[in-house]
């Protein structure tokens, strides 16, 4: 079939064409959302899970939902060799340079960009790619205190700010303290502020050794797909298309992916590609699967007259 309208996506942090099973997850974040439009807040949607469970599409989610409300959305992913701080005092920065001044902010915003200046001199270093890691423990202080600022004045201007985070269980110690900081600030103060993460399993771990208070926060595990969630996730893209999926052809593609939403999208995508006649049938999932096997051993076991019911 035309792989130009393949509706799959395989690729790292892309969004399914259908999110299926997480309807429970994305009330979650809307209700998160709206506590926050009625001036509560206190619930910080932070997803945890194994590799390629879908906790980058939650996060993204998450993001494009503020986006629609027109809220600040400072964004960042957590890597060796990176500087999430750099990066967040650059967005901050653009964020506050797009504001439509009016005597009432001008000089609040100058205020803050001035100090988001000495931050970057003063603790990060004028040398790129200089870590919060490396700064003394004091250097979270200004940062924190540029985060009450922006509720501050996210207050004033009735709106809010979403901090996003991604791989969020890679931030180093002093990074991990500040977005808790900022977390524990925002429900103390009722700051206009909403943290939104994902993370490895280990991120439960990595809070509590950052902050004594950091078993505190919820976090929610997003599990695997059952065979339901997994039938829709491949069959409703396809039938608005115009495509069917043979069910022998269903079985090995939901087994294969052991429901896992990555695995799921990556089978789905190639069979799509070796599928003919509008149909994807069970050789287009046995090439699939072949395509994207990572054990030769699980493909050399499969037995095509298990799904085709021939003994």
């Amino acid at each position: 079939m035309n792989p130009s309208v393949n509706p799959y996506t395989p690729w790292p942090g892309a969004s399914p064409p259908f999110l299926a099973g997480r309807q429970g997850d994305t009330k979650f974040v809307e209700g998160a959302f709206g506590q926050a439009k009625n001036g509560k807040i206190g619930m910080h949607p932070i997803f945890v899970g194994d590799p390629g469970v879908g906790k980058t599409t939650m996060l993204n989610y998450a993001v494009n939902l503020a986006k629609t409300e027109g809220w600040m959305v400072l964004s960042v992913e957590a890597r060796a060799g990176y500087s999430v701080v750099n990066d967040l005092v650059d967005q901050v920065r653009s964020g506050l340079e797009s504001i439509s001044q009016d005597g009432k902010t001008e000089s609040r915003i100058k205020a803050l960009l001035s100090r988001i200046q000495s931050i970057q001199v003063s603790v990060l270093g004028s040398g790129a790619g200089v870590g919060l890691g490396r700064a003394p423990q004091s250097s979270l202080l200004p940062v924190s205190q540029v985060f009450r600022e922006i509720g501050d004045l996210a207050r004033e201007r009735e709106t809010k700010v979403v901090f996003s985070i991604d791989e969020m269980d890679q931030l180093s110690t002093d990074e991990m303290q500040l977005v808790l900081g900022a977390m524990h600030v925002a429900n103390q103060t009722q700051s206009p502020l909403i943290v939104v993460g994902a993370g490895g399993n280990g991120l439960r771990a990595a809070m509590k050794l950052a902050k004594n208070y950091g078993d505190r926060f919820m976090l929610t595990k997003l599990q695997p797909l059952n065979y339901e969630e997994m039938e829709a996730a491949i069959a409703r893209p396809a039938e608005a298309l115009g495509v069917t999926v043979a069910p022998d052809a269903m079985q090995l593609m939901t087994e294969a992916a052991k429901g896992i939403p990555a695995d799921l999208q990556a089978i789905a995508f190639h069979a799509w590609n070796f599928a003919t006649d509008k149909k994807i049938d069970l050789q287009a999932a046995m090439d699939a699967h072949a395509e994207v096997a990572l054990d030769s051993q699980q493909l050399d076991s499969l037995d095509v007259n298990e799904y085709s019911g021939v003994s």
